[in-house]
This record gives structure tokens, C-alpha cells and sequence, in this order.
């Protein structure tokens, strides 16, 4: 029994090691790439839409193979809005995209030229801190 035991653990101790060292579905180089447009890209929209945002800051960025031709980036960011009347705000959210590898042939190319595609773009949570804080009044209202 002990021998079977033995056997059963080298087993899965080799499927182990062979799954950590098996190399990259998508190389590292173009996940920092696409990384860093996504970046761009989010960073853009923030710009463009939200006037008074400053300090747009990636806590955390990373990006993990689903398969050889798809990937999901994680990312949490934060920035400060000042155009609320309660003063300056900390808003921070994070979220995941979705890419897709697609290949582009042109007429003038005939090799494929790799491309990714956004398939989706997902926000999960949207936190919100108060820079010098929100005055509650704990008092109830005085009706007269």
C-alpha cells in the first residue's frame, strides 16, 4: 500500500512540476503590451469624460492567459473627483477586460498581422472616500 501511496505522489508531485515550468500560451512581452494600452486606453476615457479627475493612478494591473488567443487583465485604479458638492473625492474601481487575438490579412500584406480585440469591459466595484469627509448631523430634525 505504502508503495501505491508513493507512486500516486510522484505522479502528481511530476504533473505538478510539469504544469508550474510549461511556458507562457501568450509571451510576457505582449501582455505588458496590452497592459499598458489598456492603460492608455482607460486613462483617455477618464480624461475625456470626467473633467475634474486628477491623479488618475493603476494600483494593480495584471494579466492571465485563458488559452493561446484569449486573455483577461485585471486592473484597480483610482482618482480624484472634485466635482461633487460634498468636496473632493477618492473614487477607486476595479475591474477585468476580456481580449481576443484576431488576425488582420490586407491585399497590400498577405502575412497576418496579430491583433487583440476588446470583447468586453467590465467595472465590479466603484468605492468612494471622502477627502475631508461628509458632516452628518446626528441631531433629528427640528419641525416648528
Amino acid at each position: 500500500m505504502k508503495f501505491i501511496n508513493m507512486i500516486i505522489l510522484l505522479g502528481l508531485l511530476s504533473y505538478s512540476w510539469c504544469l508550474f515550468n510549461s511556458p507562457l500560451t501568450v509571451s510576457e512581452e505582449v501582455q505588458m503590451n496590452l497592459q499598458n494600452h489598456l492603460k492608455t486606453i482607460i486613462f483617455n476615457y477618464i480624461d475625456e469624460t470626467l473633467v475634474n479627475a486628477k491623479n488618475i493612478r493603476f494600483n494593480k494591473m495584471t494579466t492571465e492567459s485563458i488559452d493561446k488567443n484569449n486573455i483577461k487583465a485585471l486592473f484597480k485604479y483610482s482618482f480624484e473627483d472634485g466635482s461633487d458638492n460634498a468636496g473632493v473625492t477618492v473614487n477607486q474601481l476595479t475591474g477585468y477586460a476580456l481580449l481576443k487575438k484576431n488576425l488582420r490579412i490586407s491585399d497590400d500584406n498577405p502575412d497576418a498581422e496579430e491583433y487583440w480585440d476588446f470583447e468586453s469591459l467590465r467595472i465590479l466595484n466603484n468605492d468612494i472616500e471622502y477627502k475631508d469627509g461628509l458632516k452628518v448631523d446626528a441631531k433629528p430634525d427640528k419641525t416648528e
